[in-house]
């Protein structure tokens, strides 16, 4: 894939282990380091007409795969991150390097709802 192809702008949202320092609540609690926002250039191909009978009513569940450059960011992108794409929120829900992993990742996403 050529970065031409690379025109959507997508935000990953959540924590990012390895980044920052715990903090803790007001209760005295730690809480995971939270790295911000990483936006990145990327190619979001939306997948279509994945319907099933589950417990007797028809699931319908909006699918796509992102795939974007690999880096040491976009290496940290786990299931606990949240992609915002094409004015939707997606949960991530699986990651995997392309080919030997060097160039690209592919990032499975499940629209919120």
């Amino acid at each position: 894939m050529r970065s031409g192809n690379l025109r959507d702008r997508v935000t990953f949202v959540g924590v990012m282990p390895g980044s920052g320092e715990p903090q803790t609540d007001e209760y005295g609690n730690e809480m995971p380091a939270q790295a911000g926002d990483l936006t990145v250039w990327a190619n979001v191909r939306e997948t279509l007409g994945k319907e099933k009978l589950e417990v007797g009513r028809l699931e319908d569940q909006r699918t796509a795969t992102i795939r974007v450059r690999a880096s040491s960011d976009s290496r940290r992108i786990n299931s606990g991150h949240r992609a915002q794409a094409r004015g939707n929120e997606w949960d991530v829900k699986s990651v995997a390097a392309v080919g030997d992993g060097r160039q690209w990742i592919d990032i499975l996403v499940a629209l919120r709802g």
